[in-house]
């Protein structure tokens, strides 16, 4: 079994984060603390090239990465589902492509 945490997508320059490692590089900080694992947020209006960024930085520490789509209360939850042009299906479609990716990469 892994053990993760949610690793938001701005942990390299959020104040929350600093405050919480003491300034100290958080990817190396949940290494050393024997995280394997992290579930990065993924939101319609996410930057998803940064989001790319982040998932491939904590993978070459040796971070297992996994992604959790949110979009409650946004016209993008698939309970708006109406076909392969509806916005649920566009959002969600770039949010699997992007899995997909990081998913051949992370074997």
């Amino acid at each position: 079994m892994r053990v993760g945490l949610k690793l938001d997508v701005d942990f390299d320059r959020s104040e929350v984060y600093r405050r919480l490692f003491g300034g100290r590089d958080v990817l190396s900080c949940l290494g050393e603390l024997g995280v394997e694992a992290v579930e990065i947020p993924l939101g319609p209006s996410s930057d998803l090239g940064e989001v790319g960024d982040k998932a491939r930085r904590c993978r070459e520490v040796g971070l297992h990465v996994s992604f959790h789509p949110y979009s409650e209360g946004h016209g993008a939850n698939p309970a708006h589902f109406d076909g392969p042009g509806s916005p649920p299906a566009v959002v969600h479609q770039r949010f699997l492509a992007l899995a997909a990716g990081r998913a051949r990469e992370q074997g």
